[in-house]
C-alpha cells in the first residue's frame, strides 16, 4: 500500500531537524520561541573567505571546516554545538517574526545540518569527502563525472544526470549522464516543461521527488520513455550559483519504486550546494 502522494517538492523532516524534541546534551525539551537576548553563534556571522579550494560563499560552507572534527571530540563539545543549533532555531524564529524570511530559512539550514553532523557522522563524511572530490578536479569533464557519481553513490541510485542551463532563463541541456540509452538522452536532450522532476526542480527551485512515475499524473508524457529506461523513480536537486541563481538541475533515479529517506534528501541538497562552485567554475560562468 503506498503512503502519502508520490511527489513530493518538499520531504517530511523528522523532530530531530525540525528541532522539535529533546536535546541529546542537556534533556530539556527544545522549541523555536525567540530569545531576544540570544546572540547568533559565530558561525552565523562568517563570511566569504579564501579557501584553498575555491572560495567560501555560504554560512554553511564554512561550518564543514570544522563540523565534523568537533563532533568527534567528545561530549562537552557536541553539547556546545547542540547549543548552537538551538540558538540557530531561536534566531529563525526572530529573524521571521521581522519578516526576513530568506535569512530564517537560512539560520534553520544551519541548525539541520549542525544536527545531521551530530546524528550521522559516518554518512555526513562520506558527503564531505565526495565533495571535494568535485572540488579537486582538474577540469570541467572530471569535474561532471565525480559531481554525478558522488550523487549518485549518496542516494544509492541507479542512474543519473546533471544538466545545466545555457542561459539564466533557458531550457535545462544534459552535460553529463551514468546508465542512460540513447532514447532517453534524444527525449530530455532540453526540458523546459514541469512534467518531469527536472523541470519542476528548476522551476519551484526545490527539491522533487517522484516516488513512482507511473503514478505521477504530470509525468504521463514521459513514462515511455522511463520504461524504456527503466526507472521507475526520480529525485531532483536544484543547482544554484553563488547569487542563489538556478543554474541546473542534479537528478537521480531508481530502478524501482522508491522514496529517498530525510536523512539521504537533506545529504543530497547539502552536497549539491557543496559542488556547484566547483562545478560552475571548470564549467564557465552562466552568461548573465
Amino acid at each position: 500500500m503506498r503512503r502519502g502522494p508520490d511527489h513530493q517538492s518538499a520531504p517530511a523532516r523528522s523532530d530531530r531537524y525540525l528541532g522539535h524534541g529533546r536535546s541529546r546534551a542537556s534533556g530539556r525539551r527544545t522549541d523555536d520561541r525567540p530569545c531576544a537576548d540570544q546572540k547568533a553563534p559565530r558561525i552565523l556571522r562568517l563570511r566569504s573567505r579564501p579557501h584553498k579550494e575555491g572560495p567560501v560563499s555560504t554560512v554553511d560552507e564554512a561550518i564543514d571546516n570544522t563540523l565534523l572534527e568537533l563532533a568527534a571530540i567528545g561530549p562537552k563539545r557536541r553539547a556546545l554545538l547542540d547549543r548552537a543549533a538551538r540558538i540557530h532555531r531561536s534566531s529563525a524564529s526572530l529573524l521571521r517574526y521581522h519578516g526576513r524570511e530568506t535569512q530564517a530559512r537560512r539560520a534553520e539550514q544551519a541548525a539541520t545540518r549542525i544536527h545531521l553532523a551530530l546524528d550521522e557522522p559516518m554518512e555526513a563524511e562520506r558527503m564531505f569527502a565526495a565533495a571535494r572530490a568535485v572540488r579537486e578536479a582538474q577540469d570541467q569533464r572530471r569535474s561532471l563525472e565525480w559531481a554525478l557519481e558522488g550523487a549518485i553513490s549518496l542516494l544509492g541510485a541507479d542512474f543519473g544526470n546533471i544538466q545545466l542551463r545555457d542561459s539564466p532563463v533557458g531550457p535545462l541541456r544534459i552535460v553529463t549522464q551514468a546508465g542512460f540509452n540513447s532514447e532517453f538522452l534524444e527525449h530530455f536532450a532540453t526540458v523546459s516543461d514541469e512534467g518531469s522532476a527536472c523541470g519542476r526542480a528548476a522551476s519551484q527551485r526545490a527539491q522533487v521527488v517522484i516516488v513512482d512515475v507511473n503514478e505521477d499524473q504530470a509525468f504521463a508524457p514521459h513514462r515511455h520513455i522511463a520504461s524504456a529506461s527503466r526507472f521507475r523513480a526520480v529525485q531532483s536537486t536544484p543547482l544554484v550559483d553563488g547569487t542563489d541563481r538556478l543554474v541546473g538541475v542534479v537528478s537521480t533515479h531508481f530502478r524501482r519504486p522508491h522514496r529517498p529517506s530525510t536523512r539521504d534528501l537533506l545529504l543530497m541538497e547539502w552536497y549539491v550546494e557543496q559542488i556547484g562552485p566547483a562545478v560552475l567554475r571548470n564549467g564557465g560562468d552562466m552568461p548573465g
